[in-house]
């Protein structure tokens, strides 16, 4: 789809699934290093100093007029960012984009493609960085793609194309090859497709000489098909986004500006003045001309100040922006090819009704319900009526787990109620292993505590959900004996949490939030890392489970440390899938449970019963003195017979039992009448001797 007009980029919602591979290799050269190709702040700060006296004076009178237009667009942006909210969608909640590059780990790209399998709308966008006296093409910077899953929920990629697996720089996009353009199905013209939709909606003035509409654009005319998703940007000049009303000679436009923007039929509408008059918010576009192969992903950079960090997490916004403003424009005008996707055409469960009696009044109409938003994944519902759980909290022999959690489950505020079981989830923000400045925030102690202590003691299990915020202070080899220090507690102090499964410490989440001590990315990644895995020995040696819930990256959330609230769910889900294996676990072996005398008499039971069915599969042979049970034993071992029993020598004839008939045969085939005669014997074990 072609947006309107964007000079340094280029936005195509494409309804086609789409594949992509990546492998590991080094990352592709450039013409400058990457790691030196820092970002502005403000890319606009000298266009908007620009002024008569500043104006240089060898420029021409052409150079001097685009000298003074970039300005002036710098300051129509400005004027606009400050006048109106910022541009935002889904308006619900902001999007993570996932980052795609020589460093991101395959399991990542199998959770991408296993999330976004399903979409068929897809929006794709580019970025470049501008040609420099060193390079005369554009540098592909950027490639946006955004899976949209329905109106309330999308994915966003962001393909770092200069950190890419390549053996070499690329130049144009189209050299990328990820996508065949025969796979795309139904480009649409967005440019076409808004300015026929604005043209509709507001007519020309009957005042106005222009006595017709400008002329229709057929959005299904074959020159569609010719649309390509990759393109060489031109961006010798800032943004034509900021384009501003051009009369020309041509027009005869006389109607206001806020029905007919562009007087110019030729004009093409800029997409910020299309957010601009359809929803009455800014689309900044400050960082146009930024410099976009400077590594976003914080994971390619080793500049992390809070300058550089800021610069970069406000392109990243601009980035994710400005790749959803089509879409959103898209859904506003109720396009065909995303209608399906609408919040308002999801399935929902309407109870159903009986049918009434024929004395019955006839039902009225019910209202129109407003149907509730939809989640964009499911989560687990873990909150029940409250009949239910009325109900359920006078079962005295429902099992009770504890999870004891730091800041990443306090959503959970709810007991988790099942059939089964019940599992109280208390949550404090900031608590630690062990912190003997904050004892409030310190798991040992708030365990000794005497209201906590009361849970544990009639707790089935329990659970820890802690790290984050240890390991981002401490060293994992400090943070480890805190751990082994509590566990060792709690056997001493609550035997009955002696089985390995009914204590469980969760590994802890990735986490990008640096700190004083580990003030790089790389070493925070790396100590929780290593005490994960030091984690997993530990729980062996300490005789507890050691649980993975397979976290990773692009779950987070912007702070980079708290699961973002479309991934929420995966906490509740993962601990109950944990207690759902304990109680399945206690329910197998309740058999366990019974008393000493019901075992015992079982047992004798089923001794009784063997011995009758041992004594119909038997053997008998002649034995001399000299032979013990130890020697018959050893002659069946060599002669390789499985036997039951062998019973007292009597009258000179030992018996010797089997557990079924093939047993029986195949040692009554194998030992001879005189198999233990006195012979055989010296024959035995003098040779051994």
């Amino acid at each position: 789809m072609q947006s309107p007009n964007n000079s340094d980029d280029s936005s195509h919602p494409t309804e086609t699934p789409f594949t992509f591979t990546t492998t590991r290799s080094r990352r592709i050269s450039s013409t400058q290093p990457s790691s030196t190709r820092k970002p502005k702040s403000n890319p606009h700060k000298y266009f908007l100093e620009r002024t008569e006296k500043n104006c240089p004076k060898h420029l021409t009178d052409s150079q001097r007029n685009k000298w003074f237009k970039v300005a002036k667009k710098a300051n129509a942006n400005a004027q606009l960012v400050r006048q109106l909210p910022p541009f935002r969608w889904p308006t619900s909640h902001s999007i993570q984009p996932i980052f795609i590059h020589h460093l991101t780990p395959h399991s990542i790209i199998d959770s991408v493609l296993h999330k976004i399998r399903d979409a068929t709308v897809y929006v794709i966008d580019t970025e470049s960085d501008p040609p420099t006296p060193f390079r005369s093409e554009s540098l592909p910077a950027l490639i946006q793609i955004q899976a949209i899953h329905h109106e309330n929920s999308t994915s966003v990629l962001i393909i770092e194309t200069q950190f890419l697996p390549y053996p070499s720089s690329p130049t144009l996009f189209r050299r990328f090859a990820l996508f065949d353009i025969d796979q795309i199905k139904h480009p649409v013209n967005l440019q076409a497709y808004f300015t026929t939709h604005w043209n509709q909606t507001h007519p020309h003035l009957s005042s106005c000489p222009t006595q017709h509409h400008q002329s229709q654009i057929n959005l299904d005319s074959d020159s569609d098909s010719d649309y390509d998703l990759i393109c060489t940007v031109d961006t010798s000049k800032i943004d034509d986004d900021l384009q501003f009303n051009r009369v020309t000679n041509k027009s005869t436009c006389t109607c206001p500006d806020d029905i007919r923007p562009y007087k110019d039929p030729t004009n093409q509408w800029a997409l910020q003045k299309a957010i601009k008059v359809t929803f009455n918010e800014a689309l900044n576009k400050l960082h146009t001309m930024n410099t976009w192969a400077c590594a976003l992903d914080p994971i390619l950079t080793t500049d992390y100040t809070s300058d550089s960090t800021a610069t970069r997490t406000d392109m990243i916004v601009y980035a994710v922006n400005d790749v959803c403003a089509p879409a959103r424009l898209l859904f506003q005008l109720d396009h065909l090819i995303i209608r399906h996707l609408r919040s308002s055409s999801l399935s929902t469960t309407v109870p159903s009704t009986s049918l009434p009696s024929s004395n019955s009044p006839e039902p009225q109409s019910p209202e129109p319900s407003t149907p509730e938003p939809q989640p964009s994944l499911s989560p687990l519902h873990i909150q029940q009526s409250p009949e239910i759980l009325s109900d359920q909290e006078h079962v005295p022999e429902l099992p009770m787990y504890f999870v004891l959690t730091d800041s990443h489950a306090r959503h959970i505020k709810e007991p988790i109620i099942t059939p089964h079981y019940q599992a109280l989830v208390h949550a404090i923000s900031g608590l630690r292993w062990r912190d003997s400045t904050h004892p409030h925030l310190s798991a040992l102690s708030i365990i000794k505590s005497s209201s906590i202590s009361t849970y544990l003691q009639s707790s089935a299990a329990l659970m820890f959900l802690i790290g984050t915020n240890s390991l981002r202070y401490d060293d994992a080899a400090k943070v480890l004996q805190d751990v082994a220090h509590t566990i060792e507690y709690i056997h001493t102090t609550y035997p009955h949490l002696h089985e390995k499964q009914q204590i469980a410490v969760v590994a802890t989440f990735p986490c990008y939030n640096t700190s004083g001590i580990f003030k790089s990315i790389h070493s925070l990644l790396s100590n929780i890392q290593v005490y994960n895995e030091a984690l997993h020995t530990l729980s062996n040696q300490l005789n507890f489970t050691f649980i993975d819930f397979h976290i990773t990256d692009i779950y987070l959330s912007s702070d980079r440390m708290h699961l973002h609230p479309d991934y929420r769910y995966l906490i509740p889900n993962s601990i109950t899938h944990y207690f759902n294996s304990i109680f399945q676990h206690h329910t197998s072996s309740r058999t366990h449970t019974r008393s000493q005398s019901a075992i015992q008499r079982r047992n004798q039971r089923r001794h009784a019963k063997l011995k009758l069915k041992q004594q119909q599969f038997s053997i008998k042979r002649p034995i001399d003195l000299n032979w013990k049970p130890i020697h018959v034993k050893q002659v069946l071992k060599q002669h390789h017979i499985k036997y039951a029993r062998i019973l007292e020598v009597r009258n000179h004839i030992v018996p010797i039992q089997f557990n079924n008939a093939k047993d029986r045969d195949a040692a009554d085939t194998s030992l001879p009448d005189d198999i233990f005669n006195s012979e055989h014997f010296h024959q035995y074990f003098n040779a051994e001797q």
